[in-house]
């Protein structure tokens, strides 16, 4: 196993994504977390349940469709790019072995920011008002 080159690249391709998915995911949810408890608007339940419906989805559902999205020649990333003049940017976007990893990393996060979003925002409701009022007491801001 010390020798087998195709282990370690599995393996260094696995710890790139758990970077990659854990990095983005955390940072991603916290800052929709935070912007959603901070501004209570009519529109707030419909965004945290937009945001948690890839989660309840099945995991073939959601695989078929970033499959039609990432496909190379009608998949809708291409098509767009196409469009706007940007065909030099169409790629095989889960054929190419420098950007598939990224590819699927997008899914991924895609598909679970909403439990850490949930975990966020049960913590930030669980403040205190009274910690927020004295914040603002000693001259804090938003």
């Amino acid at each position: 196993m010390k020798n087998d080159k195709s282990f370690w690249a599995a393996f260094g391709n696995n710890m790139r994504l758990m970077v990659v998915i854990i990095v983005f995911q955390l940072t991603i949810s916290f800052v929709i977390a935070i912007l959603l408890n901070s501004r209570r608007t009519r529109f707030s339940e419909f965004h945290r349940f937009a945001i948690f419906l890839p989660v309840v989805v099945s995991s073939v559902v959601i695989s078929v469709l970033w499959k039609l999205i990432y496909n190379n020649e009608v998949g809708i990333i291409n098509t767009f790019l196409r469009t706007v003049g940007l065909g030099s940017l169409a790629r095989p976007w889960l054929g190419d072995p420098k950007i598939a990893i990224y590819s699927i990393s997008v899914v991924v996060i895609w598909q679970f920011v909403g439990i850490y979003l949930v975990i966020f925002m049960a913590g930030l409701q669980g403040i205190p008002a009274e910690i927020y009022e004295v914040a603002e007491i000693d001259g804090a801001s938003a």
